[in-house]
């Protein structure tokens, strides 16, 4: 069974845009090697960094064009999160980057479009106590122990004459 190409709610899973026809889908699933020169001068590389993966998807739009139009550009302003399905996998928490168009005289009840979507990934922020063993210092493994810090005021500085400090 092969599975249609689509477009799809990402907490819902229902399908976005009806009525436009995807024409053509790329995916790019790349990856960054690291390089860096040794003391010898040849490169080393011992990291690989993943890259989000993109898609390119050609869309035509015929019928009621402005509407379906609409919907993209609504999902594209409002940074809604979407899932694509293809024929060979499924790729969530995808996000829409660009949605160029292009129209011409050729198909005059048609516009076509170049949808860019890009992966999202979000970072999450990490919160804990550290230990008194990662830390250089163990008394600063907590601030939440130091309770409430009083500041203090510095004494303003002695004005003297630079020639005083000479004799």
């Amino acid at each position: 069974m092969v599975n249609r190409v689509e477009i799809l709610d990402n907490e819902k899973l229902q399908p976005l845009w009806a009525g436009s026809d995807i024409m053509d889908v790329q995916v790019l699933e790349t990856s960054t090697v690291t390089k860096y020169k040794v003391e010898d001068g040849t490169n080393r590389n011992d990291h690989i960094v993943h890259n989000p993966t993109e898609i390119i998807m050609r869309f035509t739009l015929a019928g009621e064009a402005s509407q379906l139009f609409n919907d993209i550009k609504q999902t594209y302003t409002e940074r809604t999160l979407v899932t694509v399905q293809t024929r060979t996998d499924v790729y969530s928490d995808m996000i829409v980057t660009e949605i160029p168009q292009e129209q011409t005289g050729a198909a005059m009840d048609a516009v076509m479009l170049d949808i860019r979507l890009s992966e999202w990934r979000e970072v999450v922020p990490e919160y804990g106590e550290l230990t008194q063993a990662r830390v250089a210092k163990p008394e600063q493994s907590s601030t939440v122990k130091r309770g409430s810090q009083a500041t203090t005021e510095t004494p303003p500085a002695k004005k003297q004459s630079v020639l005083r400090s000479i004799i």
